[in-house]
């Protein structure tokens, strides 16, 4: 089902497959992800990214795409334990991001 609805986007060349262990898709460009998360509310912008960024914090190898997700959205982490996580999260990626020169996942924020 998922596939159907995403077959549009993937063959127009919107979105990429990326097939691995952790199956996932993604915007081809960064550009194409914000204009297409700039046309939501903020607050249902904010609520996606949340929730992304929950599913993303389970799998320890996307830890970095997890960290991107949460930075917009940090305000509406509420839980003392999650906070804890998250600044687990953020700390892992800047230290990731300093190793390797990559500073794109704090910069949109």
């Amino acid at each position: 089902m998922v596939d159907q609805a995403l077959a549009p986007a993937l063959d127009e060349g919107l979105l990429v497959a990326e097939p691995g262990a952790h199956p996932a898709v993604r915007f081809r460009h960064d550009r194409i992800r914000e204009a297409v998360l700039g046309r939501l509310e903020h607050s249902r912008r904010r609520a996606l990214q949340l929730a992304m960024a929950r599913r993303l914090a389970a799998v320890p190898e996307v830890f970095a795409a997890a960290a991107e997700q949460y930075l917009p959205a940090i305000g509406a982490v509420t839980d003392a334990a999650e906070r804890r996580q998250v600044a687990g999260l953020l700390r892992r990626a800047a230290g990731q991001a300093t190793l390797t020169g990559t500073t794109r996942w704090y910069t949109r924020c």
